[in-house]
Formats: structure tokens, sequence, C-alpha cells
């Protein structure tokens, strides 16, 4: 199938021609090579010095709604048509207008005119829809709160501000926490040190009152022997006399 925008139009024509020799029919020739009546019946004339066969008389008559009609059941866009055909933006418009018309697209064409011709945002939002697996509830449930995203914005803005306040006290009462406790720490390790000392101290009393003990029973023993009052006796009577 020729290209209409890669082909020369001497090469189109050479497509044309080679066509018309291998006994193909005007409207093949017109839906392969992208032609229309008069292009083809120019090619005929220049070649072949006449084009009064039935075939061109039949396609000649063909109106040009006839031909756009044709052209955009076979998938053409309407910009080719109009170039094709040397048809106004306008007519090429309203002839496919009417081509949806007749295969039962009225409803299209309704959509389309009441969004001015500017589907695209609409289909963005039906493809968005089908990729994120949203209905129409859905859908219309979003447009309906649209209006209040500037408010969650903010919204969102201040809660985030709060939450990294929050984080940042957090991290201070966790900083203090574990300063707290190593002071814990700190003061079991003193504990610790002043009980031992504590138990040390109260053994070396014990130590202590078990020598006094043992001294005191000793004077008491030696202050209750014989010898021991005699000469006391005798100090007492010698300083006496002194």
């Amino acid at each position: 199938m020729v290209n209409p925008f890669e082909q020369t139009p001497a090469e189109k024509e050479e497509y044309v021609l080679d066509m018309l020799e291998r006994g193909h029919s005007w409207p093949q020739i017109m839906k392969e090579c992208h032609v229309s009546p008069n292009t083809i019946s120019s090619v005929k004339k220049k070649f072949f010095g006449s084009s009064d066969d039935d075939a061109s008389k039949n396609a000649g008559q063909t109106s040009k709604e006839t031909q756009a009609l044709k052209l955009f059941k076979e998938g053409w866009k309407a910009l080719d048509i109009a170039i094709e055909l040397d048809l106004g933006t306008d007519s090429v418009l309203l002839m496919e207008k009417k081509f949806y018309q007749l295969i039962g697209m009225d409803r299209f064409n309704q959509a389309y005119e009441q969004v001015n011709g500017n589907i695209f945002p609409f289909l963005e939002l039906f493809n968005s829809m089908n990729r994120l697996g949203m209905n129409l509830t859905q859908i219309s449930d979003a447009v309906k709160f649209g209006n209040a995203l500037p408010h969650l914005s903010n919204l969102h803005w201040m809660l985030s501000n709060e939450v990294r306040v929050l984080e940042s006290y957090r991290h201070n009462l966790h900083s203090q926490l574990n300063l707290i406790a190593n002071q814990i720490e700190d003061y079991k390790c003193s504990l610790g040190y002043y009980i031992n000392e504590h138990e040390q101290k109260r053994n070396r009393l014990s130590i202590l009152d078990y020598q006094i003990k043992n001294m005191q029973n000793f004077v008491q023993k030696f202050d209750n022997q014989e010898g021991y009052q005699r000469i006391k006796k005798s100090l007492q009577s010698r300083q006496n006399q002194l």
C-alpha cells in the first residue's frame, strides 16, 4: 500500500499505472494507492490517451462526499482525505460527522461537540481510570472532592510539620532517657562499691569487737589474780606514805 506522505507524485503515478496495466479496478487502485478518481483518470489520459471507459465514468460520477465516506470506512484520516480529494476543512469535518452518524456513533458526535473537539483530557482521564482500576462512581467522587485538594494540601503540610516537630521532641526525649539510664548505671556501680565498703567496715568492727572483748577478759582475769592484788595494794600503800 502506498504511503501518501512518503511517495512522490511521480512514484504514486507509477503505482497507479502499474495497477491499471495489471487490470485492477478503480476502487482497488483508489484504496491501494490512496488516490482519487480524478488522479486515476489523469494517469489514464496521460499514458493511454483516453479515460472514457465505464469504470472511469462510474468513478467520475461518484460524488466527493461518497468518496470521502468510503475513505473514512477504509480508515483514512480527515487530513489525508482533505488533501486527496482537495476538500476544505469544514467540508471534511462535516463528512466525518455524517460518517459517524451512519455507523451508529451519534453519541460520539454529541460528546465531541460538547467538548469542542478537545477530547484528549478525557482520554487521559479514561486511561488513568483504567490504569488505577477505578469505576465511574469513584471518578465522580474524585472530581466532586477535587475542590478540597488545596485545603487538603495545606492540611498535609501542617501535619507534616507537626510530625517533624514531634519526631525532634521524641529524639530529645530518647537522648534524655539514654542519659538517665547511664546515670542509673553509674549510681548502681557506686552503690555496689559502698555496699562492699560497708561490708568490709562491718567485718573490721566485728574483728575489733572480738579483740576488745578478749582484752577485757584478759584484764578482768588478770585483776582477779591474787599476786596482782598484793602488788596493787603495796603500790597504793607506798603512794599514801609519800
